[in-house]
């Protein structure tokens, strides 16, 4: 009866998680979607829709803008096909324009996955014969006031796309809490995701980090499954959703080395002398979840190959672009190096991330008994592989929502953390021997926490601002 009780507990406090993670995120169907690279993923989803992967580029989009909601003082854009497929089109005039030439390439570069979520998005829940649109003009400011149907209407299909896997980011999280540690640690790391400024501001940007964060979590729970229960086949579909993963963004791919480096590291006690290294290097987890990967990825890197003759190609920068003193490049030049940025950004953000520093040495001590041989928790070790694997990869970067993929580890880990200090704190006398009261502490951190950072990442999308710019 009481394990009963706690299920349905558990079920309930994951349900008001994901309505208060909606709830902080709603704004999202009225504000507007066309700034930077989600025009360029509207008009990437339009031509898959029309013309699949022979035209996949982004030459021959045009614009398209009508005024509507009160006072028709509100522009929705809308882009439309070129009557020229060889036209360049109005989003690579105006990108020309800006100096940003690189984009005009016969075959674009970024993997199709968050494009065709928008366009199978548009199927299911668009008008017939309306067009890719979203709202250009900014009422964030009055959007207490103002809530237009007709905005809502008009972009419906597309925000609830990055909406969609924000939320399942969130219940992921919770899984990945679960299937390590327990319910109560899943609960603690899903209400964190659910306040992180990053998360909060994500969600309200046609931009593929959420869909790319719910796959990455998604293929690590399948995988820490297949090591739990010893059954092959969650490490061979965890590669697959790893691969759909990398779909979406090529940094999905990271997680393919985190599994390895955790693989070799967890297979040491077969290292015998130096003919079994070639057994551990290229160990049976590492070949299922790779061979999951290149199932479902594979083609994408072969045709990459074939047009431009390396399968991990991208443009380079111009020059001009990289010493410019003003605009989007010389602002994120401004910003600390991204392991400054990350290690202050993220318990910046959302303090309680603050406490996975205190799993650091577990992390440690686990890692030397796997490297010695000995009896070890292989947890701790396997969430910090895949924040370090993506920290050292990333760690040119500068906008804080490169790593949300890596933050579900974190906001476990932290709540790892604070479950220990809820359990130990129990020896003490007086308050904090007191259950209830220590439950309540950690209530109290929650809501501290979300009163801090909520607003941080709700008044960044409000403000149509495609970047975090705090603490620096």
């Amino acid at each position: 009866m009481k394990q009963k009780r706690n299920v349905v507990l558990a079920v309930l406090s994951v349900l008001a998680i994901l309505c208060f993670a909606l709830f902080v995120r709603m704004n999202t169907f009225w504000l507007p979607h066309w700034k930077g690279d989600q025009g360029q993923y509207l008009g990437l989803a339009m031509k898959l829709d029309i013309f699949g992967f022979s035209r996949y580029n982004l030459r021959g989009i045009n614009f398209g803008f009508v005024d509507i909601g009160p006072d028709k003082k509100i522009k929705v854009g809308f882009v439309a096909p070129a009557d020229n497929p060889d036209d360049t089109g109005d989003l690579l005039r105006i990108l020309h324009m800006t100096g940003v030439h690189y984009y005009d390439q016969p075959f674009f570069h970024k993997p199709p996955g968050f494009p065709y979520a928008l366009m199978v998005s548009h199927k299911l829940f668009a008008r017939k014969g309306q067009p890719y649109a979203a709202v250009v003009t900014n009422i964030g400011r009055f959007i207490g006031k103002i809530k237009p149907r007709v905005l809502l209407d008009a972009q419906f299909y597309a925000v609830i796309v990055p909406l969609f896997f924000s939320l399942g980011l969130v219940l992921c999280t919770f899984f990945l809490g679960k299937i390590l540690f327990s319910a109560r640690i899943g609960l603690y790391a899903a209400l964190m995701m659910a306040v992180n400024p990053v998360a909060v501001m994500t969600s309200q940007y046609l931009l593929a980090d959420d869909m790319l964060s719910f796959f990455v979590t998604l293929s690590a729970i399948l995988f820490i499954t297949g090591i739990k229960r010893k059954q092959d086949w969650f490490i061979l579909f965890g590669g697959v959703v790893c691969g759909m993963a990398v779909l979406v963004k090529q940094t999905g791919g990271y997680l393919l080395i985190a599994v390895w480096i955790f693989s070799v590291l967890s297979h040491t006690k077969k290292l015998s002398d130096v003919k079994s290294l070639p057994r551990i290097v290229f160990n049976k987890r590492f070949i299922l979840f790779s061979a999951g990967v290149f199932l479902v990825s594979g083609f994408w890197f072969i045709k990459i190959y074939r047009i431009y003759g390396h399968p991990l190609w991208l443009p380079e920068q111009p020059v001009a672009l990289q010493n410019e003193v003003r605009g989007w490049s010389a602002m994120l030049r401004a910003r600390p190096p991204g392991w400054i940025l990350y290690l202050t950004g993220a318990p910046y953000l959302c303090p309680l991330f603050a406490a996975v520093f205190l799993s650091l040495k577990d992390f440690v001590s686990e890692a030397a008994n796997m490297i010695k041989k000995k009896a070890c928790d292989y947890r701790v070790v396997l969430l910090w592989i895949v924040i370090l694997t993506f920290g050292y990869m990333l760690r040119g970067g500068r906008e804080h929502r490169r790593m949300l993929a890596v933050y579900p580890a974190v906001a476990v880990l932290a709540g790892y953390c604070l479950d220990r200090f809820r359990i130990y704190s129990g020896r003490f006398s007086g308050l904090l021997g007191n259950k209830r009261f220590r439950e309540l502490v950690i209530l109290m951190l929650f809501a501290v926490c979300a009163l801090w950072s909520v607003p941080i990442g709700v008044k960044v999308a409000l403000d149509n601002r495609m970047l975090l710019t705090v603490p620096f």
